[in-house]
């Protein structure tokens, strides 16, 4: 008969490798710990290129929104369409000759508007430019009812948006780069279009050069004594292409001289 003895018996259940039981442990939970780790940072990843792209899809709406905005606020209230007609046969061959280009403008309706004709003195009568305008409830000097600036067409036509406007009388003013302020007095509004362009156009005078004081002189001659013999495009008034005594002549001729 044979006896086992009980130590025996504890020690032969355990695993034979008791080191390779503790490194396959700690090798097990250095992996947990790995993949816990890739998968926090991967979390973190994931959260910030949400933000990012929440971030710059915010800004991008924004941007596109102000350009719209821009758009509709800042949209003219005339329009020029151009088409050039092109003579081709029944084979689509096309001929050298062209049409004359047509230019028609649409005016916006947005309500009852005052039409004017600027042509500052010593411009060419194809006149393109901005206009300052101004208009004052009739006698008064300060706090304009309206206040904008717009760009002439051509012709030096621009078109005021009066729907603000109460039937009363009012003073219009006009201001242009380099040329002194001029007006219109006494203006009666009816609330219908009121189109004073048929009339003789505004023609502010010529040789504001300094811009700031409304009056020429000395300091306007300053402007120009030191462009004497060039072409620059403020001083040379008559737009000859040089600065020189007959620039000066037109200086002098309005020497002294106020805007309205």
């Amino acid at each position: 008969m044979s006896y086992i003895n009980s130590s025996d018996q504890s020690q032969s259940s355990l695993p034979p490798d008791k080191e390779g039981v503790i490194k396959s442990g700690l090798k097990r939970l250095n992996q947990s710990l790995v993949l816990m780790h890739r998968t926090r940072l991967t979390v973190w990843k994931a959260m910030l290129i949400t933000v990012f792209v929440a971030g710059f899809a915010s800004a991008l709406v924004l941007v596109v929104s102000q350009d719209w905005f821009g758009k509709i606020w800042g949209a003219p209230s005339s329009i020029t369409n151009q088409a050039t007609v092109t003579y081709k046969d029944s084979t689509n061959k096309s001929y050298s000759g062209t049409s004359n280009t047509v230019t028609t403008n649409i005016v916006a309706s947005t309500g009852p508007q005052i039409s004017l004709k600027v042509l500052p003195e010593e411009k060419s009568m194809n006149y393109s430019g901005t206009v300052s305008f101004y208009v004052y409830t009739a006698g008064a000097t300060t706090n304009p009812v309206v206040q904008a600036s717009g760009t002439a067409d051509a012709n030096g036509l621009i078109v005021i948006d009066a729907k603000t406007l109460t039937n009363q009388s009012y003073d219009l003013k006009i201001v242009t780069f380099y040329h002194l302020s001029t007006s219109l007095k006494g203006i009666s509004f009816t609330g219908t279009n009121l189109d004073l362009s048929t009339s003789n156009p505004l023609r502010p005078k010529a040789g504001n050069l300094q811009d700031a004081d409304n009056i020429i002189n000395s300091l306007d001659w300053q402007v120009m004594s030191v462009k004497w013999g060039t072409n620059d495009a403020v001083a040379d008034v008559n737009h000859d292409g040089m600065v020189n005594t007959l620039d000066w002549g037109i200086m002098n001729k309005n020497w002294l001289v106020s805007g309205d």
